[in-house]
């Protein structure tokens, strides 16, 4: 299996625990999650990749593509 940084277990554990709790509702609050995970791991998300993790995580459905590299 391949190696995952802790950013990305990071989101996976907060989008499992979400997923457990039903859909997560309030943008604002997601954005400030968002925000506490680049500070706590000196990284910064592109304002495209913020969307699609606010999106992913308020609304029922979600299809995200992207172009070759992003694999």
């Amino acid at each position: 299996m391949e190696q995952i940084s802790s950013t990305q277990k990071k989101i996976y554990e907060f989008l499992l625990q979400k997923n457990n709790l039903g859909k997560f509702s309030e943008t604002k609050k997601v954005g400030e999650k968002i925000e506490k995970i680049e500070k706590s791991d000196k990284i910064e998300y592109a304002d495209l990749q913020k969307t699609a993790i606010k999106e992913a995580l308020t609304k029922g459905m979600l299809v995200l593509t992207g172009g070759p590299g992003t694999g």
